[in-house]
Protein backbone atom coordinates (compact mmCIF):
# COMPACT_ATOMS: atom_id res chain seq x y z
CA UNK A 1 0.00 0.00 0.00
CA UNK A 2 3.08 2.59 0.94
CA UNK A 3 4.38 1.77 -2.53
CA UNK A 4 0.89 2.32 -4.41
CA UNK A 5 0.49 6.09 -2.39
CA UNK A 6 4.08 7.22 -3.42
CA UNK A 7 3.70 5.86 -7.16
CA UNK A 8 -0.11 8.38 -6.92
CA UNK A 9 2.16 10.88 -5.38
CA UNK A 10 4.63 11.43 -8.32
CA UNK A 11 2.04 11.13 -11.29
CA UNK A 12 0.51 13.96 -9.51
CA UNK A 13 3.57 15.85 -8.96
CA UNK A 14 4.68 15.21 -12.85
CA UNK A 15 0.48 16.27 -13.50
CA UNK A 16 1.23 19.77 -11.61
CA UNK A 17 4.30 20.42 -13.35
CA UNK A 18 1.73 20.88 -17.16
CA UNK A 19 0.41 24.75 -17.81
CA UNK A 20 -2.38 22.71 -19.10
CA UNK A 21 -4.98 20.44 -17.89
CA UNK A 22 -4.69 16.67 -19.07
CA UNK A 23 -7.80 14.60 -19.30
CA UNK A 24 -7.48 11.01 -19.14
CA UNK A 25 -10.15 8.79 -20.29
CA UNK A 26 -10.54 5.11 -20.40
CA UNK A 27 -10.09 3.50 -24.22
CA UNK A 28 -14.04 2.40 -24.05
CA UNK A 29 -14.99 5.75 -23.66
CA UNK A 30 -13.13 6.39 -27.38
CA UNK A 31 -15.12 4.04 -29.28
CA UNK A 32 -12.97 1.09 -28.20
CA UNK A 33 -15.23 -1.08 -27.09
CA UNK A 34 -15.49 -2.93 -23.99
CA UNK A 35 -12.15 -4.72 -24.83
CA UNK A 36 -10.37 -1.20 -24.91
CA UNK A 37 -8.93 -1.70 -28.16
CA UNK A 38 -9.82 1.64 -29.79
CA UNK A 39 -7.19 3.54 -32.03
CA UNK A 40 -8.96 7.09 -31.77
CA UNK A 41 -7.99 9.29 -29.62
CA UNK A 42 -9.71 12.77 -28.75
CA UNK A 43 -7.57 16.14 -29.99
CA UNK A 44 -8.84 19.61 -28.53
CA UNK A 45 -12.50 20.75 -27.16
CA UNK A 46 -14.22 20.62 -30.63
CA UNK A 47 -13.14 16.94 -31.99
CA UNK A 48 -15.87 14.04 -31.32
CA UNK A 49 -16.97 10.43 -32.45
CA UNK A 50 -19.99 9.54 -32.46
CA UNK A 51 -20.71 5.71 -32.84
CA UNK A 52 -24.07 4.24 -33.77
CA UNK A 53 -24.89 1.19 -35.15
CA UNK A 54 -21.21 -0.27 -34.77
CA UNK A 55 -20.37 2.89 -37.44
CA UNK A 56 -17.98 5.84 -36.80
CA UNK A 57 -18.48 8.95 -37.11
CA UNK A 58 -15.73 11.71 -37.11
CA UNK A 59 -17.03 15.06 -36.20
CA UNK A 60 -15.35 18.46 -36.36
CA UNK A 61 -17.20 21.71 -34.43
CA UNK A 62 -20.43 19.31 -33.48
CA UNK A 63 -20.92 16.16 -31.79
CA UNK A 64 -22.98 13.88 -34.52
CA UNK A 65 -23.83 10.74 -34.74
CA UNK A 66 -22.51 8.24 -37.31
CA UNK A 67 -25.26 6.62 -39.67
CA UNK A 68 -22.37 5.11 -42.58
CA UNK A 69 -19.69 3.25 -41.84
CA UNK A 70 -17.79 6.18 -42.60
CA UNK A 71 -19.85 9.61 -41.33
CA UNK A 72 -17.69 12.51 -41.86
CA UNK A 73 -19.33 15.87 -40.52
CA UNK A 74 -17.99 19.81 -40.26
CA UNK A 75 -19.70 22.85 -39.72
CA UNK A 76 -17.51 25.03 -41.69
CA UNK A 77 -17.55 26.08 -45.49
CA UNK A 78 -16.79 24.52 -48.39
CA UNK A 79 -14.53 21.43 -49.26
CA UNK A 80 -15.13 18.28 -46.21
CA UNK A 81 -12.75 16.30 -46.76
CA UNK A 82 -9.12 17.19 -48.84
CA UNK A 83 -7.21 14.22 -50.40
CA UNK A 84 -3.48 14.99 -50.46
CA UNK A 85 -0.58 13.39 -51.86
CA UNK A 86 3.50 13.92 -51.50
CA UNK A 87 6.44 13.58 -54.64
CA UNK A 88 4.15 14.20 -56.97
CA UNK A 89 2.13 11.26 -56.16
CA UNK A 90 -1.39 11.24 -57.72
CA UNK A 91 -4.55 11.22 -54.76
CA UNK A 92 -7.58 9.77 -55.40
CA UNK A 93 -10.59 7.96 -54.38
CA UNK A 94 -11.69 4.34 -55.55
CA UNK A 95 -14.54 2.37 -54.98
CA UNK A 96 -14.49 -1.34 -54.97
CA UNK A 97 -18.02 -3.58 -55.55
CA UNK A 98 -17.39 -7.41 -55.14
CA UNK A 99 -18.98 -11.02 -54.89
CA UNK A 100 -18.46 -13.04 -51.79
CA UNK A 101 -16.25 -12.06 -49.22
CA UNK A 102 -13.10 -10.06 -48.69
CA UNK A 103 -10.99 -12.57 -48.31
CA UNK A 104 -12.44 -14.50 -51.33
CA UNK A 105 -14.15 -12.22 -54.20
CA UNK A 106 -15.77 -13.04 -57.26
CA UNK A 107 -17.05 -10.99 -60.22
CA UNK A 108 -19.05 -8.84 -60.11
CA UNK A 109 -22.20 -9.27 -62.98
CA UNK A 110 -23.97 -6.42 -64.62
CA UNK A 111 -25.81 -3.58 -62.88
CA UNK A 112 -24.59 -0.38 -60.67
CA UNK A 113 -21.27 -0.65 -59.15
CA UNK A 114 -20.54 2.84 -58.34
CA UNK A 115 -22.50 6.15 -57.12
CA UNK A 116 -21.61 9.44 -56.59
CA UNK A 117 -25.09 10.74 -54.60
CA UNK A 118 -25.74 14.34 -53.96
CA UNK A 119 -28.15 15.05 -51.55
CA UNK A 120 -30.19 17.77 -49.33
CA UNK A 121 -32.37 17.55 -45.92
CA UNK A 122 -36.22 17.91 -47.02
CA UNK A 123 -36.91 18.47 -43.20
CA UNK A 124 -35.99 17.92 -39.68
CA UNK A 125 -36.24 14.28 -40.16
CA UNK A 126 -34.61 12.94 -43.67
CA UNK A 127 -32.79 14.17 -47.18
CA UNK A 128 -33.26 13.23 -50.62
CA UNK A 129 -31.19 12.41 -53.43
CA UNK A 130 -31.19 15.53 -55.96
CA UNK A 131 -28.21 14.23 -58.80
CA UNK A 132 -26.43 11.25 -58.82
CA UNK A 133 -23.61 9.75 -61.21
CA UNK A 134 -23.54 6.00 -61.25
CA UNK A 135 -21.38 3.87 -63.33
CA UNK A 136 -22.85 0.31 -64.38
CA UNK A 137 -21.13 -2.79 -65.72
CA UNK A 138 -22.66 -3.95 -68.87
CA UNK A 139 -20.91 -7.52 -68.20
CA UNK A 140 -19.90 -9.81 -65.88
CA UNK A 141 -16.29 -8.55 -65.14
CA UNK A 142 -12.73 -10.36 -65.88
CA UNK A 143 -9.49 -8.74 -66.12
CA UNK A 144 -9.41 -8.22 -69.64
CA UNK A 145 -13.05 -7.34 -70.31
CA UNK A 146 -14.55 -4.71 -67.44
CA UNK A 147 -16.74 -3.07 -69.93
CA UNK A 148 -18.87 0.34 -67.97
CA UNK A 149 -21.44 3.32 -68.74
CA UNK A 150 -21.99 6.42 -66.93
CA UNK A 151 -25.17 7.51 -66.20
CA UNK A 152 -25.79 11.40 -64.95
CA UNK A 153 -29.49 11.89 -62.98
CA UNK A 154 -30.68 14.93 -62.21
CA UNK A 155 -34.84 15.83 -61.06
CA UNK A 156 -37.13 18.28 -62.35
CA UNK A 157 -39.59 20.67 -60.26
CA UNK A 158 -41.48 18.52 -58.60
CA UNK A 159 -40.19 15.19 -60.02
CA UNK A 160 -38.11 12.44 -58.96
CA UNK A 161 -34.50 11.90 -60.56
CA UNK A 162 -34.19 11.08 -64.19
CA UNK A 163 -31.06 9.38 -65.94
CA UNK A 164 -30.19 12.61 -68.63
CA UNK A 165 -27.15 11.87 -70.01
CA UNK A 166 -25.34 8.32 -71.02
CA UNK A 167 -21.83 8.04 -71.35
CA UNK A 168 -21.83 4.24 -72.75
CA UNK A 169 -19.33 1.89 -72.68
CA UNK A 170 -18.82 2.23 -76.41
CA UNK A 171 -17.67 5.96 -75.84
CA UNK A 172 -21.20 7.22 -77.24
CA UNK A 173 -22.88 10.02 -75.54
CA UNK A 174 -26.62 10.10 -75.16
CA UNK A 175 -28.37 12.81 -74.42
CA UNK A 176 -31.97 13.57 -72.78
CA UNK A 177 -33.80 10.32 -72.95
CA UNK A 178 -30.79 8.53 -75.29
CA UNK A 179 -30.24 6.51 -72.37
CA UNK A 180 -28.72 3.75 -75.48
CA UNK A 181 -27.06 5.80 -77.90
CA UNK A 182 -26.96 4.75 -81.07
CA UNK A 183 -24.05 6.98 -82.40
CA UNK A 184 -21.45 8.95 -81.25
CA UNK A 185 -23.74 11.66 -80.20
CA UNK A 186 -26.85 10.71 -79.85
CA UNK A 187 -29.88 13.09 -78.62
CA UNK A 188 -33.47 12.35 -78.08
CA UNK A 189 -35.77 15.53 -77.12
CA UNK A 190 -39.45 14.16 -75.82
CA UNK A 191 -41.81 16.24 -77.58
CA UNK A 192 -41.31 18.96 -80.60
CA UNK A 193 -39.01 21.46 -80.84
CA UNK A 194 -39.91 25.19 -81.23
CA UNK A 195 -38.10 28.88 -81.73
CA UNK A 196 -37.91 29.00 -77.85
CA UNK A 197 -37.10 25.30 -76.61
CA UNK A 198 -35.05 23.90 -80.07
CA UNK A 199 -33.92 20.18 -79.95
CA UNK A 200 -30.32 21.53 -80.31
CA UNK A 201 -29.23 25.00 -80.28
CA UNK A 202 -25.98 26.00 -81.30
CA UNK A 203 -24.74 29.83 -80.55
CA UNK A 204 -21.97 31.72 -82.23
Amino acid sequence: MKKIFIALILIITSFAGFSQSVTILPTTALGGGSGGSSQWITNGSNISYGILGGNVGVSIGSNTAAFTPLHVFATSNGRTATFENSNNGLPGISMVKFGGTFSAKTAIGTGPYGIVSFEGATGPGGTSTGAYIIANAKATFSPSNRPTSIEFATTPPNGNNIVRMVLSENGRLGVGDATDPQGTLHINYAGNGNVSQPILNLVN
